[in-house]
Parts: structure tokens; sequence; C-alpha cells
């Protein structure tokens, strides 16, 4: 009959990975706070007239972000709607230097 007071190295393996368990989900829940509270930011673009902003801005009672970006200030701004919450039009990346 085994004893089981006696540890082997099977059973003391496994307090270590519930530590690295524990270790990794504490570690993604400060990552997650972090990117929760701080506030978005957007890539500079080189040049003498260049824009690269992201804004917060209330619309009807909700917070909203405006992204502005172009390489030339005097140009028109393009608003474009991209029409439902499924897809956003910054995950087109090449679409999005029009």
């Amino acid at each position: 009959m085994p004893n089981f007071n006696e540890s082997s190295e099977a059973t003391r393996a496994w307090p270590q990975v519930g530590f690295s368990s524990r270790l990794v989900l504490a570690c993604s829940v400060v990552v997650f706070l972090y990117l929760w509270f701080t506030p978005g930011r957007t890539a500079r673009i080189p040049g003498p007239r260049a824009i690269a902003s992201l804004e917060r801005v209330r619309i009807g009672g909700v917070d909203q972000y405006i992204l502005v970006r172009g390489n030339d200030t005097s140009l028109p701004v393009l608003l474009f709607l991209h029409g439902g919450p499924v897809l956003s039009f910054r995950t087109c990346g090449t679409l999005s230097r029009l």
C-alpha cells in the first residue's frame, strides 16, 4: 500500500505549476488593466505639416474616439463612417492610406 504522506517528485512539481499559472494570470490582469485605463495613442507621422491625433469626444452621451492622420494639414478631412460595430476601419491597414 503506498504511503501518501511521503512526497514524490511528481507531487512536488504541481505547486510550481500552480505558482507559474498564478503568476501568468496576475501578469495578464496587470497588463489588461494598464491597457484599459491608459489613453489610446497613435504613431507619429514624420513631416513638417503632418498630423497624427487620436481624440476622445462625447457623442450622444457616449465617449467615442476620432483618429485623424495625414501628411498635410492643409488638405480636407475625409470622414469615413464604416456603418457598423463589426469591422473597424483601422483593421484594414492598407485601406487607411487613401
